[in-house]
């Protein structure tokens, strides 16, 4: 999987209109904490 910078991020925000919240949530994970994962919009 790509590496998804902020360049590419506001790009996919721009195509879609929407906010980087609107796809991704931050969710403690039990090893480092440090975990994003995409939201389901459908």
């Amino acid at each position: 999987m790509p590496r998804l910078t902020p360049e590419r991020l506001n790009g996919i925000c721009q195509a879609l209109d929407c906010q980087p919240g609107d796809l991704l949530e931050y969710e403690p994970d039990d090893s480092d904490g440090k975990v994003v994962k995409i939201v389901d919009v459908a």
